[in-house]
């Protein structure tokens, strides 16, 4: 044997030098979704059952309370227990309960024993929502959400178009609002609305030119519904989430604005709640005429209440307000308000920069909607998804997209 072979063969049995082990490595993105668990395949059955689960919700509200087409108020709750009895039965069959998930819905559930508020019954519902849907990729994930709705829209559009559901137009305070179909036009709105926050999620998780199209057409549908519906706080919303999409564009490239976009997300939930105080105590004329009687309704709802009742909450006996904030106030008190708040602007410190400009919308509409604590309202669910999914945080969230479909 020739020295020449000998060397060879010893080459072809030795450890791989630096360059083969790179290349023999997985990538960075690769260990690092090993690591996390996010490298899983598809699972159909998941999807399949999380697409019912709020189809129910989504849809079931819109025949129900929405817009009255079925009249008989147990179908209301049918839907909604279905939607329940199916989100239990995913995580369970799944696997999904981890211990601190446990500790959670424990502590709402006791809550909820002291204080029989439906906002904390709404709260532990939007939480197993949210773990049901984390081992969705965000393509999944995003379809998911948008058929749901997208199929809801069509509805809304055929019912209202072959007249089985009346457009009432009504004037109040100078201002002619057509209801299109609805027993309130801001339920239309919202759900207009939800569509442009699901397409942008859309977008962002495919590459292809038609997830653009669809949160284009889906902005355009907004503007057609709010100018009959002459919604403020869905153009407000809107506003504010292109107006930081184009921000995004133009300053992608500058680190102190990321800095910036990411000190507006901590500070969003003070703010709003800064706002709501600033509205409940400014119950002037001039004010009422700008936000709708929003100060009135808020002054009235917390007339009466004692500082006890402030800290640590109170029986709001089913009295709705268009605030999410002073509701929350009313079931887990001021204690629980500010740690929720908190631990809100903690997550957001997580969220991909590419979905601030949807969280930020949602975040700051909330000091004249309530849609963040209503599970059938889908902006609430995809709220929770942009604070606690896996893909929708900025580390990972090129490993979550999954094949392009």
């Amino acid at each position: 044997m020739s020295r020449h072979t000998r060397i060879h063969q010893w080459h072809r049995f030795e450890a791989p030098g630096p360059e083969n082990a790179q290349a023999a490595q997985p990538s960075v993105p690769a260990r690092r979704a090993t690591k996390t668990g996010m490298a899983k395949a598809p699972n159909r059955a998941l999807f399949v059952s999380s697409t019912i689960v709020l189809s129910l919700l989504f849809i079931g509200y819109f025949l129900t309370t929405g817009t009255g087409l079925i009249e008989d108020p147990i179908f209301r709750e049918i839907f909604r227990f279905a939607s329940l009895a199916l989100t239990v039965a995913n995580i369970l069959i799944f696997r999904q309960m981890r211990p601190s998930h446990i500790l959670l819905a424990s502590i709402l559930i006791l809550l909820f024993t002291i204080n029989q508020s439906i906002i904390l019954a709404n709260l532990l519902f939007l939480g197993l929502i949210t773990i049901s849907l984390m081992r969705l990729s965000a393509r999944e994930c995003a379809y998911a959400i948008i058929v749901p709705i997208a199929i809801l829209i069509l509805l809304h559009v055929l019912t209202l178009n072959l007249g089985i559901i009346s457009s009432q137009v009504n004037v109040f305070q100078g201002r002619t609002r057509s209801y299109l179909g609805f027993f309130n036009p801001n339920q239309a709105s919202a759900f207009y609305l939800s569509l442009c926050f699901a397409a942008l999620i859309f977008s962002k998780n495919t590459s292809k030119t038609w997830g653009k199209i669809a949160f284009l057409v889906s902005l355009g549908a907004l503007f057609v519904v709010t100018q009959q519906t002459d919604t403020r706080t869905a153009m407000f919303a809107a506003l504010i989430m292109v107006t930081i999409e184009v921000a995004n564009y133009v300053f992608r490239n500058f680190t102190f604005y990321k800095g910036a976009l990411r000190v507006s997300a901590l500070a969003a939930p003070i703010t709003a709640a800064m706002a709501t105080y600033f509205i409940a105590t400014t119950n002037t004329y001039q004010m009422n005429d700008i936000l709708s009687l929003r100060p009135y309704f808020f002054a009235e709802f917390l007339e009466g209440v004692g500082q006890a009742e402030i800290l640590f909450g109170w029986h709001s006996y089913d009295r709705g307000v268009d605030n999410a904030l002073l509701m929350l106030l009313s079931s887990v008190g001021l204690f629980g308000a500010l740690l929720i708040l908190g631990w809100v602007s903690y997550r957001s410190a997580l969220v991909d920069t590419r979905f601030l400009s949807a969280f930020l919308a949602i975040m700051l509409a909330s000091t004249v909607e309530s849609h963040l604590i209503r599970p059938e309202i889908p902006i609430s669910v995809i709220f929770l998804q942009l604070l606690f999914a896996p893909w929708a945080r900025r580390e990972n969230w090129k490993t979550r997209q999954g094949p392009d479909t």
